[in-house]
């Protein structure tokens, strides 16, 4: 288990890290961080694929919902990010998490 904002949580796992791990974009691995909306970077991408229960089909991953998942590299910090054109963009096709330098 690990603290999450004063709380603490189950960390999910992921049902095929190998297969999963393969479909990740040059760049990105299982531990590069993820970020939150208020520029958390507590989570992994490990973390976060496994929070969303993501599946791998076909080279690319899916969420539980079977929405396709996209990793996204913000411009901006906080809610500003909301605001990024490609973002919104984005979140109306795709499953976003966002990633950290």
């Amino acid at each position: 288990m690990s603290e999450g904002k004063g709380v603490e949580v189950a960390k999910a796992e992921l049902e095929n890290p190998d297969a999963i791990a393969t479909c990740l974009p040059a760049g990105i691995t299982m531990e590069t961080k993820t970020t939150d909306k208020e520029g958390d970077a507590s989570e992994t991408v490990k973390d976060t694929l496994g929070r969303l229960k993501a599946t791998a089909r076909g080279g690319k991953l899916y969420d539980l919902n079977k929405r396709e998942i996209h990793f996204y590299k913000p411009t901006s910090k906080g809610l500003a990010i909301l605001k990024e054109p490609e973002y919104k963009k984005l979140a109306k096709k795709y499953t976003l998490v966002m990633v950290t330098d």
